[in-house]
């Protein structure tokens, strides 16, 4: 399975924000010069037939400063022990720096609606029956400007990062009708919205942001089960909740609550292989020990 990552959609976004594509073998490369100095490689969520030997070759004609990688492999599948020797064996090691969740949990959409709501957890199961007898409604937003204000206005107030709306349209317009918007109302007023993608045989949550009516409300599962419905219904066999707390990396005490809320709906967890670095300027070791490497992939820095 493709991930978005891994899609001439996104790539698009990032050409805008100074970065050009490549390809080695069926894998989408990221490149950013840096003026005077060389280049960055970033590789977001490739397969495990990614040619290392190519992306060498890659990286000395752009004069790659360093490679960042991240697998779409689990630590759980069959490639992972020998992907990982052969990633060492070529000069890579482990980076405590990643843009993609590193841990997450599947929802399986081959089976029956009935088998799927039945294997949530209790909690759930009360909160979908409990909505079921109120006066929901639900919008199919085909703009998705419609839903960022209500994305911006949960974080501000739950103190989360939110792009501007130029970057933020450009991320994610560029993914045309892929992109669903799902927005909930209780006696018209607004409850919340399920953003995620959809690209059978997968579907991968965005975003799922509520307003304080609707938190009261606990609408969120319930914008969760009607976006797997929809997911199901359009061809997809799977459901990316897109990301838990992973304690390798020391999360964020707000992953927390995510991540319970997350479980109770029972998913696969699948745990991906550490994202890698190959380091090919002396210069920037002092910046990896202070964990500095994200100011080179920050959009507004460098040529």
């Amino acid at each position: 399975m493709e991930d978005y990552r891994q899609s001439e959609e996104y790539c698009r976004y990032y050409s805008k924000k100074g970065w050009t594509e490549k390809r080695v073998g069926s894998t989408r490369v990221l490149i950013k010069k840096i003026l005077w100095l060389g280049s960055l490689i970033k590789i977001q969520r490739c397969s495990a037939n990614t040619p290392l030997v190519e992306l060498e070759k890659l990286a000395k004609k752009n004069r790659a400063l360093l490679i960042v990688m991240e697998f779409d492999v689990t630590t759980g599948d069959a490639c992972y022990a020998e992907l990982e020797e052969s990633l060492s064996l070529c000069g890579y090691k482990d980076l405590n720096l990643f843009f993609s969740p590193t841990k997450t949990t599947y929802i399986d959409l081959t089976k029956s609606e009935e088998i799927i709501l039945s294997s949530f957890d209790q909690d759930i199961r009360k909160s979908l029956r409990r909505n079921l007898k109120k006066n929901i409604s639900f919008r199919l937003v085909s703009h998705i400007e419609e839903f960022y204000s209500l994305l911006y206005e949960a974080g501000h107030r739950r103190n989360y990062f939110v792009q501007n709306l130029h970057d933020w349209k450009d991320k994610w317009g560029s993914f045309g009708n892929q992109v669903q918007v799902l927005l909930a109302y209780l006696d018209e007023k607004l409850l919340g919205g399920n953003m995620f993608i959809i690209n059978p045989p997968i579907a991968c949550g965005l975003f799922l942001p509520t307003t304080e009516y609707g938190r009261c409300n606990r609408i969120a599962a319930t914008l969760v089960w009607e976006g797997l419905k929809l997911a199901k219904k359009s061809g997809c066999t799977l459901f990316d909740l897109d990301g838990i707390s992973d304690e390798r990396y020391k999360p964020k005490k707000n992953w927390r609550g995510i991540t319970t809320f997350k479980r109770k709906f029972r998913g696969r967890e699948v745990e991906f292989m550490h994202p890698k670095v190959k380091i090919y300027s002396r210069y920037l070791k002092p910046l990896e020990r202070l964990g500095l490497f994200w100011m080179f992939f920050d959009d507004s820095w460098g040529g």
